[in-house]
């Protein structure tokens, strides 16, 4: 029995206006204006980096992330409110700090070579480093030492100029980057590509109330996990002693604050870095019987990972595996 000739029409005009997709962008199914995102790795890396079409070489923003789900932190975040109310209600929740807003610095790169091998690094090609704040404080302030001469010879990509040497480990909290005595050239970075301004998260855009709804989910799992693990009495002692605040006069109270799961105020600018910085935590050991799921976590934590004492270790086992 043939096959209909209308329809053999219709399965080859989408088959072509699928090639025509992919032509547009790149060929490779993926976006010909991105390039692609490279953690900072572990271990010792050369690189370069990039000037971008608005002159900038890093950029910094503030987000929330757990796992795959992350929010755009912008001056009023919604979320940030909901977790300081719960912080208020449950204080002994040790593991809130993980779910606040952390500093990310962007910044476009081309890697010469990595001591640690992993299939998640990209070599001599234009990549999106992405970092925690260390990465533009170690950056910006060796550019605001250096002379013009210089600093006009870094940012040109065929002329032979030193290497950035970068040091990271300990899941990050090692850090340091400096100039090296390795020279080399790099490829242009394509006038195609993206400004920083419009990566990751375009500058000042809101986070959709769906993401908002989402990351408070989470927290609440977090929440939920911390209660069933704390004694009833000790929790209802918490909770009393958080709510014992001294009165306060009409004219001196806050005015009632918004629902926290909308997304609809227009932000300000993004936060700075003095008002919205995480704590950095404490460097971790593990324990003396650590759970079957130990350094098998390669989309990140997990709400239930928020109460393990040996998550640190555990993502840093985790980064380890990857690159074996």
């Amino acid at each position: 029995m043939g096959v209909d000739l209308e329809v053999l029409r219709q399965l080859k005009q989408k088959a072509n206006e699928n090639r025509e997709k992919r032509a547009k962008r790149g060929g490779g199914g993926r976006d010909n204006r991105m390039a692609p995102i490279v953690y900072v790795p572990a271990g010792t890396t050369n690189l370069r980096f990039y000037m971008d079409s608005e002159n900038n070489i890093t950029r910094t923003f503030f987000r929330h992330k757990v796992g795959q789900d992350s929010v755009h932190c912008l001056h009023g975040c919604p979320v940030c409110k909901y977790l300081s109310d719960m912080e208020k209600k449950y204080p002994d929740f040790q593991g809130a700090w993980k779910l606040g807003s952390r500093e990310t610095t962007i910044a476009y790169a081309w890697i010469f070579n990595c001591s640690e091998e992993s299939k998640f690094v990209k070599l001599e090609t234009p990549v999106l480093l992405m970092g925690n704040h260390k990465l533009g404080r170690e950056l910006n302030d060796h550019i605001a030492d250096i002379d013009e001469e210089e600093f006009s010879k870094m940012l040109d990509p065929l002329t032979v100029h030193a290497m950035w040497e970068l040091k990271s480990g300990n899941n990050g909290r090692d850090f340091s980057l400096a100039p090296s005595f390795k020279k080399a050239t790099m490829d242009p970075m394509p006038d195609t590509l993206y400004p920083l301004s419009q990566c990751i998260y375009p500058v000042g855009q809101e986070p959709t109330a769906e993401q908002v709804s989402k990351f408070i989910e989470i927290i609440n799992e977090a929440y939920e996990t911390h209660i069933k693990t704390v004694d009833p009495d000790d929790l209802k002692a918490s909770s009393d002693s958080a709510s014992e605040e001294p009165a306060v006069s009409e004219e001196e109270a806050p005015a009632p604050a918004k629902a926290p799961a909308k997304a609809t105020a227009k932000p300000a600018e993004p936060k700075k870095a003095a008002s919205a910085k995480a704590a950095e935590p404490p460097a971790a050991e593990v324990s003396g019987d650590p759970k079957e799921c130990f350094g098998a976590h390669p989309d990140g934590i997990q709400p239930e990972c928020l109460l393990c004492p040996d998550e640190g270790s555990c993502e840093a086992a985790t980064a380890k595996a990857a690159t074996n």
